[in-house]
Order: structure tokens, then C-alpha cells, then sequence
């Protein structure tokens, strides 16, 4: 294999030749970065949603399975805890 010279036409030689602005330009770019983190606000945003079913709704074709509605709305409640 044959030593690439940092003077090579390659990137990486030309970060090298430049190495000095390459490091500015870095921490520049890291400088704005952490500034706008600080700077900018904060924006949180959520979004809950919850599906009951009626159960007489759903006792119409099972007649077997009917719950009173004190019952169900205890069965929900032990759910959502």
C-alpha cells in the first residue's frame, strides 16, 4: 500500500492543509448549535384518547353476557388503573 500524503487531492488531505479552519468551522457550527438550543422554547404536545364501548349496545346479538352498568363501569375503572 502506498502512504497517502496529506497533500493528496482527496478530502481528507484538504481538511488536513486546512486543519485550523476546519476546527473553527466546527466549533462554530456547534457554538450556533447549542445557542438555538438554549434560545429556542420549549414546545411540549401530547394527545390522549379513550374507547368505551356501551355494553347494551353490544348485548344485542349475545344475550348471554349482560353486565349492569354499575358492574362495567367498575370493570373500566380497574382497566384504566
Amino acid at each position: 500500500m502506498e502512504d497517502i500524503s496529506p497533500f493528496e487531492p482527496t478530502v481528507l488531505g484538504a481538511m488536513w492543509r486546512f486543519k485550523w479552519l476546519t476546527i473553527l468551522i466546527a466549533g462554530l457550527v456547534t457554538a450556533l448549535a447549542v445557542g438555538y438550543a438554549y434560545l429556542s422554547p420549549e414546545k411540549y404536545e401530547g394527545v390522549a384518547s379513550l374507547l368505551v364501548e356501551d355494553p347494551q349496545a353490544s348485548a344485542l346479538f349475545d344475550t348471554g353476557n349482560i353486565q349492569s352498568p354499575q358492574r362495567y363501569v367498575a370493570d373500566q375503572v380497574a382497566i384504566l388503573a
